[in-house]
Order: structure tokens, then sequence, then C-alpha cells
């Protein structure tokens, strides 16, 4: 909640002090000055002393009239302006008040800079020691600052807790204060253009339904909320998955290893599922405990027996020699017919690559002639019937040589058929891909498996040579070899443990967050968001009634719970621009007049559902000039005797009224209970108040 007691304004000349001050009261304020006296500067004085300028129309000191910055008339003269500056006074729900000071035109203080005096100090005599908070705005973190963030600050006094909200770069921030005030703060220049037509963008997602949604602290803000965190929180978990299934891949590969059980994309891991990393061997794909148990029972084997001499086994190791060296024969023609193969899916690869880029050069021609064709039907030239627009030649329908007589397909024949060539190619370049990667896998276990037959038949010709009775090397070699690849695996293994087990944390995350997603209300609207919406658009239509709207039947009106902007039988209620009517086309709008009675209406609507449900409006409304468009006087009786009806509510108005006193007292009619600051009876507000 937010109150304004009291406003100066003061503007120095050359040898004299110029300006105002006006006090401010709970319920209806009325402030009636002539027009250009001021009373626009008045009501943009305020809003500066806040900080909340940006809504009319720019930052600091851009929006401000030419007598706050530039020059004052006084006596038909224009006196420069040497120095001028706002003190407001506001107090929040708890009674506490502290008085703004924030310079316009200064050769000592920048326009962000502001000075907050913790007390009053224009409605009461200052205290000699009060204290004061030197601050900044319209600069980096003056929002996020709360030791010298002047917004910040703002927003901790007023206690307004402003939500998350998410911004187009994909961030999730609070809304700016200066976004709520156009709801409650509707100035003449724009103000009445739109509801919330002033409303600062700040690259929020759908900036003026997050203001609604915080005035009337409607529940769907927060649900929404939850979903895009727990949404942006399943793409996280989706993209460690992905990663960390990519980062598994590059350590298998490089082992030979594959994996089987998992995806690139999540999954629920349950109990019953089983994930296996496995090698390719002579006798199939192994496991890792495979290939350990394997490795683990050839070692247990040499273990047994005591270590033969080399003239022991040398007919075993003859015979095995001649084995491998066969063996090792058949791997390298194998090898060498895979290379080939590779070579030859590698050349029909880049046949197929060219073959599909032909084929969609082709089919964006036709496509391209087909406009043509469709774009000439439309201004009934020649070349639509077949026939040259020059000669007058039959022209075929078809990219082909003209001079070429035989049948062929039709435009559309030929777009259909391109198009299943192109799916064709692609299909065939998926297909060709995957058999050179098969291909390539398989290249390597036998370029593997070739290097160990090399390196153990070179172990036993030298074993062969070598002294009968000394210890066979060969044995010797394998033993060494079996315990370096059981440590080796064991440490594969190990980490391979380790990667899994993040997976099935990762999935246990992943399900999590689905469920709560599941958990989501299906309608983001809880029941007291119906309530509030319900007394919202009833509590409009009869304002809309009161005061005489008549561009539609009232019953066709209505605020809808997915947009919170007027419409009419589900069009949106606009200004009418232009009069004429354009056939074939409806748009529902409304009359000048009729429009800123729906503006009325809405600003009390939303004032009105906030403070019957106790929800987050600062309980002020600010009006400037709003008898728009030669609007009736009982309408603008009607709109003044609503806002004092409303107690609660500070309601500040600035109106002319015509310039007139039987127009002021028709308007003002049977209103007792007002505050009324009359300068009507001047030229100019701001008047000399000491020569210096």
């Amino acid at each position: 909640m937010i109150k304004l007691n009291s406003l100066r304004i003061n503007i120095v000349t050359k040898g004299a002090l110029y300006g105002e001050e006006i006090q401010f009261f709970k319920g209806l304020n009325v402030i009636r000055g002539n027009n250009s006296s001021g009373k626009s500067t008045v009501f943009q004085g305020l809003l500066y002393g806040l900080g909340m300028e940006e809504i009319i129309g720019g930052k600091n000191t851009m929006a401000l009239q030419y007598v706050l910055k530039d020059k004052i008339k006084v006596d038909e003269k224009q006196l420069p302006v040497i120095e001028s500056s706002i003190l407001l006074e506001i107090e929040n729900q708890k009674g506490e008040s502290i008085t703004i000071q924030r310079y316009i035109e200064s050769d000592t203080y920048d326009p962000r800079y502001v000075k907050v005096y913790l007390g009053k100090i224009i409605s009461e005599t200052p205290k000699p020691d009060i204290e004061s908070l030197e601050m900044y705005l319209h600069d980096q973190n003056a929002a996020k600052n709360l030791k010298y963030g002047f917004h910040a600050y703002l927003n901790t006094f007023l206690n307004t807790d402003l939500p998350d909200v998410s911004y187009t770069d994909g961030s999730s921030k609070k809304l700016y204060l200066q976004t709520i005030f156009p709801s409650f703060a509707i100035e003449q220049k724009n103000g009445w253009a739109d509801f919330l037509a002033t409303i600062p963008y700040y690259k929020i997602k759908d900036v003026k339904s997050k203001v609604i949604e915080y005035i009337l602290k409607l529940d769907v803000l927060e649900n929404q909320k939850n979903k895009e965190n727990l949404n942006f929180e399943k793409k996280i978990i989706e993209y460690q998955w992905e990663q960390k299934y990519i980062d598994l891949k590059d350590i298998l590969k490089s082992e030979n290893l594959k994996v089987e059980g998992l995806n690139i994309k999540p999954q629920i891991l349950k109990p019953e599922d089983k994930i296996y990393v496995r090698r390719m061997t002579a006798d199939g794909y192994k496991n890792l405990d495979e290939l350990l148990e394997i490795f683990q029972s050839e070692l247990n084997e040499i273990e047994k027996e005591s270590l033969p001499k080399t003239g022991q086994i040398s007919d075993k190791l003859s015979k095995q020699l001649d084995q491998l060296t066969v063996e090792y024969s058949k791997l390298n023609f194998s090898k060498q017919n895979l290379v080939n193969k590779i070579v030859l899916s590698e050349k029909d690869l880049k046949g197929y690559k060219k073959e599909y880029s032909e084929t969609i050069n082709e089919l964006e021609n036709y496509k391209a002639y087909k406009k043509v064709r469709k774009f000439a039907k439309d201004e009934d030239v020649q070349i639509t019937q077949d026939l040259c627009p020059t000669c007058s030649q039959e022209v075929k329908d078809t990219l082909l040589p003209q001079d070429i007589n035989q049948n062929y397909m039709k435009l559309d024949e030929n777009i259909n058929h391109l198009k299943s060539q192109k799916d064709l190619y692609l299909a065939f370049i998926r297909g060709q891909e995957n058999q050179i990667f098969e291909h390539e896998q398989r290249l390597d276990r036998l370029s593997d498996k070739i290097r160990k037959n090399r390196s153990t038949i070179k172990s036993l010709n030298r074993e062969m040579i070598a002294d009968d009775r000394i210890p066979s090397k060969f044995i010797i070699e394998k033993k060494v070899n079996l315990e370096s690849q059981i440590r080796h695996y064991q440490k594969i293994k190990k980490r391979i443990d380790t990667e899994l087990q993040e997976f099935k944390d990762i999935s246990k995350k992943y399900a999590k967050t689905l469920g709560r997603i599941k958990e989501l209300p299906n309608a983001f609207y809880s029941s007291e968001d119906l309530k509030k919406m319900d007394f919202f658009n009833n509590k409009f239509k009869s304002l809309l009634e009161k005061f005489n709207y008549r561009s539609y039947e009232i019953r066709d009106i209505s605020i809808p719970y997915d947009n919170y902007f007027p419409n009419v039988k589900g069009l949106n209620l606009v200004k009418r621009v232009d009069e004429k009517k354009s056939e074939g086309k409806i748009k529902h709008n409304s009359s000048a007049s009729d429009f800123i009675r729906a503006i009325w209406s809405y600003t009390i609507s939303l004032f009105e559902t906030s403070y019957k449900f106790n929800a987050n409006h600062p309980g002020i409304l600010l009006f400037d000039e709003p008898s728009q468009h030669d609007m009736a006087n009982k309408d603008m009786n009607s709109f003044l005797n609503v806002l004092a009806s409303n107690k609660d509510c500070q309601s500040i108005v600035f109106a002319s009224f015509g310039e007139r006193d039987d127009i002021f007292k028709q308007e003002t009619k049977g209103i007792q209970d007002f505050h009324l600051v009359d300068f009507s009876r001047r030229d100019k507000i701001f008047q000399l108040k000491s020569e210096l």
C-alpha cells in the first residue's frame, strides 16, 4: 500500500524561488486547474518523485514539462530555470513515512541521484537530526541493490513482494515495480489509448497479463512459474543425460566397447532394467564381467602349474605359431576386403548426396515455377494457358526441353515425384552412413586383433629359438599380459560403473521432475482465481452500465480468464480510430468516449477486486484529465462518486472541468466527502515563494 501525503515542487530562477506545495488525503482528491496551468506538471512531479517517469515517456528528465527544466513563464517573461527539484512525502501500510528528494535541473545533482529522508519534512517541521539515505535509480542494479538502489528500497518500503517472471531471453527475474504503475496511474497524453497503455516493456513475456495476475494475486501466476521452472529443470536434466551419454560413448569407443540398454534421451530406469557394456570377440559379444572372467580363468590355468621350460612345450608352441600365422593371414585378408567395402560405400554415399542435392534444387525450381504460374493466373496472363505470352506458341507444362515429343508428367506430378525421390535418397544416405559406421567399427576390432596376433607371433618366434633350458618367455609374457588386461578392465569397469550409477541418479531426478509436472493442476486457475475473475467481470460490467457505456450490449462484453482484458464476443475491445466499415471483417470497438468509460471501469474494478480479496493493489488511483472526448457531465459525476465511495483508496484526479464553474458543480454534485485543491483562479499553478 502507498499513500501520497505531500508534494513540493521547487523551481529556482535568478533571484527567486517559485513552486507549489500540495497536501493529499485518503479518499478522493480533486486537483482543479485550467488547461496549460500546470496540472499535468504536478501529475508528472508525483511520478518523477517515485522514479516512475518512464510511464510518461522516458527516463529522468526527458518526459518532463519545460517549466521544470528549462524556463518558467512569469508576467509574460520567460525566466531560465537554474535549479529545480521534487520533494514527495509518502506513507506505507505500517504508517511509516519517508520523504523523497529528487533533482530535475541541477549543476550539482544528476537526475539519477535520490535522497530519502526517514520521516516527514513537508507536512511537519523536520527534526534537526532526521536521518537520510543517498541512493540512485535508472542505472545498473537500481532495482536489486537494497542499500543504494532506490527502486529496490522502495519495493521493500512498500512491501510489494514482486514475483519472478519470465523474460524473452529465457531468464527468470523479478517483475519491475515500474510495470505495475500503469494499472493505477493514467496520464493524459498516452494513458487513455489502451488498457495499461504506458506499461514499460523490459523484455518481460506477456507483461500486461503478469501485472494483472500480480495485482489480483492470482494463483495462476505461481502455477505458471512452477510449470516454467519444472520444464526448465526437465530441459537441464535432458541436457545432462545427453552430455553424459556422449561422454560414455567416447570412453567406450576407445576400448571397442558398446553400451546396450541406454539411449541418448533420458529414461526412467527401473530395477529390472539391465544395462550392458559389451565387446565383440571371436565368440560374439561379451560384457565386461565375462571378459574379466575369461582373462582370470586363463591366468589361473597358468598359475596352477609350475612355469614350463621352453623345450618342454616346443611342439605345442610350434603348432600354436602355425595356427596364428594362418589366422593372421585371414585377418589381413578380411581387413583389406573391409577397407575396399568402406571405399565403395563412401563412393556410393558421395553419389547419393550429390543426387539428393540435385533433387532438392530441382524440387525448388518446380515449386518456384508453380508459384509463377499461380501468380500469373491471378493476373490472367497467357503463360497460365500454356501459351507463350510473346508469340502465342504452345508451351508444355514441364521443365524438359520443349522439342522433346513424348508424354510427360504434369507439374504437380513432377513435384510429388521429386519429393518421393528426395525421401528415397535421404533413406539411402542414412542407410549408407550406418553401414560405413558399422564397417569402421568392425575394422577397428580387426585392426586390434591383428595387432595382438602380430605381437603374439613375434613372441612365439623368439621363444622357438631360445635356450630350451630356460623358462618359457612366451608363457611369462602371456601371464604378464593377462594380469595387465585384468587390471585395465577392472579400472574400466569401475569407471563405467560410476558412470552408470550417475545415469541412475539422473533417472531418479528425471522421474521426480516428471511426477511434479504431472501433479500440476490441469486448470491453472484455482477456485479462488475463478471467484476473483467472476467478481472482476461483474464489477467491470456494472460500472460500464453506471457510466453509460453504449457502444455495445454490456451483456456481450467480458474479461476472459486467459487474457484479462475486455472483449466483445471474443474480440478485443478497442477504441474506434476509423469510422469506416470494412466489408467481410468484424472488429468490435468502442467510441472514443466509451473507451474512456471502459478504462474508468477497468481501473476501478481492478482495485475493488484486489481490495475485496486482500490482494496486491497498492490502494491508490491517479487520473490525469479523465473527462476526455466531450464526456457527459453526468457520467463524470458518476465516475467521481464511485471514486469517493471507495474510502480505503486514495484517488487523485487532475481535471479542468471545462474551465467552467457550472460544469465543476455538475460533475461534483452530491459528492460531499472529497478534498479539493483549486487552482482554477490562477493562470499558472507555480507561484513566487520567496526572493533569493
